[in-house]
């Protein structure tokens, strides 16, 4: 997994540009400044975003992108200022809020369009099982005879759909 292709989308330090201002303003007072920028730098740490063709990791959380049902950007004032945005992206049985994320409208068409992607895929699946499910194996070959005997009239219809039946029954 470690050798796979991904981009990376961290969230940007701009996301906490108030509260990192602020902590510099308070490094002279008994370095209670500094205990809150490493803070700062933590959060920021732990906002890293790894989204491979199939799936986005974060931390300990994986979501695959198959299973996605939404994709939900919004962005705070300051956040409009540096544009940035938040995304949240769910599945029927989990969600990942990814915070501070620099293009995050890029981000965000492209997965919809996986959404849609992934939703004709599953139609076109569902219609194939219809046309096989019906068959035992190697009932669709013998099928494909009988249609091709019928097409060429050396069976009447009434032994076409004997035989359909018969096939169809298993």
């Amino acid at each position: 997994m470690s050798s796979e292709k991904h981009i990376k989308y961290q969230t940007s330090k701009n996301n906490f540009k108030k509260e990192y201002t602020n902590a510099w303003l308070l490094t002279p007072l008994f370095g209670y400044g500094f205990l809150k920028l490493k803070e700062l730098n933590q959060r920021v740490a732990k906002g890293v975003y790894k989204v491979f063709n199939d799936r986005i990791e974060h931390a300990d959380t994986t979501i695959l992108i198959r299973n996605l049902v939404s994709v939900n950007r919004w962005q705070s004032k300051e956040q409009k200022v540096f544009g940035l945005s938040n995304l949240t992206i769910s599945t029927d049985n989990d969600s990942l809020t990814m915070v501070g994320i620099e293009n995050g409208e890029f981000l965000e068409d492209v997965l919809i369009a996986a959404i849609q992607q992934e939703k004709e895929r599953q139609k076109l699946r569902s219609k194939a099982k219809g046309d096989y499910e019906q068959f035992k194996p190697g009932g669709l070959e013998e099928m494909n005879n009988l249609v091709g005997m019928w097409q060429q009239g050396l069976i009447s219809d009434e032994d076409y759909d004997r035989e359909k039946a018969k096939l169809e029954r298993g």
